[in-house]
């Protein structure tokens, strides 16, 4: 449903989508009215689609706040750290691509359980592992600890990767 409304401070009327959705409930006693199991939303926009495509485009807008919110927090990309714009440009967009690289290997390599974590989640289950790295012979070998739990996912996700080689 939608409706056209002007507020005092609004110079135009502008369209408002309003929608209604149903909503589960864990309660096993009867309601008055099923009114309590419906959840509703309005969106102001000038987007001239059907009202259902508008709820589409608008729930998959705000997961982007989610994304920002990881490219900050797990790759720094608020953080600056030159004077000069083109220094902090190519910086932005190296911790960009880190990040699309990382979402890409969620995608691919990882199980589905693992595929939703954040990488500050990722690294602490999958890398901050006790470990001792050793050379011999001119090779480098990386010697995870026995306690590992998830020794078995950490080889089959590194077996996926060398199979692109």
């Amino acid at each position: 449903m939608e409706i056209e409304h002007q507020a005092q401070t609004w110079s135009k009327p502008r369209r408002i989508v309003l929608i209604r959705t149903a909503e589960a409930s864990d309660f096993e006693e009867p309601y008055l009215s099923e009114e309590f199991l419906l959840g509703y939303q309005s969106l102001v926009t000038n987007i001239e689609d059907a009202g259902d495509e508008i709820w589409q485009f608008y729930n998959h807008r705000a997961c982007m706040e989610n994304h920002i919110k990881e490219s900050k927090t797990g790759f720094g990309s608020d953080q600056v750290s030159e004077d000069a714009l083109y220094a902090n440009t190519a910086d932005l967009r190296l911790k960009m691509m880190d990040y699309n690289v990382y979402l890409l290997f969620t995608q691919e390599i990882c199980q589905s359980a693992y595929s939703k974590f954040t990488i500050s989640r990722f690294r602490r289950v999958f890398f901050n592992i006790p470990a001792v790295l050793t050379t011999h012979a001119r090779r480098w070998k990386l010697k995870l600890d026995n306690t590992f739990s998830r020794f078995s996912i950490w080889m089959k996700m590194l077996q996926k990767v060398h199979q692109l080689e």
